[in-house]
């Protein structure tokens, strides 16, 4: 616990010196996962394998809030992934995994959901993710002598990508690390959705656009 609250205090600390002028953002974060693969951590008398992997069918959503202006922004946000399709392919036990990544991010450039111009941008960020493979079930060969519950890892997240106006599309890889060798693996795109930007971006242009026809006139 001490680890993720000192990352969230860290990439947090950049509140101290946003401007009075900052500006407040909440919407949602869509994500699909290419590629995804959790090891379990190792526990005593388990000979079992311990990973699950997934190339299909993986997907996220979650909501989010930034403070930022411009070309930068601070960002928290908590997801709900599910990789419905996920199984070990060296030993079959069950299906699907679910994990609940939690993060905080310094986003840069377009990333920020406040630039109004399309550009690109960057964001790196940490928190903690909890996952779970075989989430349908061990099959009857496991059940009883296997433990598949939700395991925490420390993770760490990059992304590069482009957009403007409270919108942003982004390709990411998120690595975690936990107790017992647990490992974690996620590698997608997100998509970033800064309802409140969006919205005074419809009602700039409507404004606009009523000028224009009252000069018109």
């Amino acid at each position: 616990m001490k680890k993720v609250t000192i990352i969230f205090v860290l990439l947090f600390s950049g509140l101290a010196i946003t401007d009075v002028s900052a500006q407040f953002g909440a919407g949602f974060v869509l994500s699909g996962d290419y590629y995804q693969w959790y090891r379990n951590p190792t526990y005593s008398g388990q000979t079992d394998q311990q990973s699950s992997g997934n190339v299909l069918l993986n997907g996220a959503i979650g909501p989010k809030v930034w403070l930022g202006k411009d070309g930068f922004s601070l960002s928290l946000e908590g997801q709900f992934n599910w990789g419905i399709t996920a199984f070990d392919m060296h030993e079959y036990k069950g299906m699907g995994n679910i994990s609940f990544p939690i993060l905080a991010k310094l986003n840069f450039g377009a990333l920020s959901t406040f630039k109004d111009d399309a550009e690109r941008g960057f964001y790196i960020g940490g928190g903690v993710q909890y996952s779970r493979t075989e989430a349908y079930g061990l099959t009857s060969d496991f059940d009883g002598n296997t433990t598949r519950n939700l395991f925490q890892t420390v993770i760490g997240e990059i992304g590069y990508g482009v957009g403007g106006k409270g919108f942003v599309m982004s390709t990411f890889v998120r690595i975690g690390l936990g107790l017992n060798d647990a490992f974690t693996l996620n590698v997608g795109s997100i998509m970033d959705l800064n309802i409140s930007n969006l919205i005074k971006g419809f009602n700039f242009e409507e404004t606009e656009e009523a000028e224009q026809i009252q000069s018109f006139l």
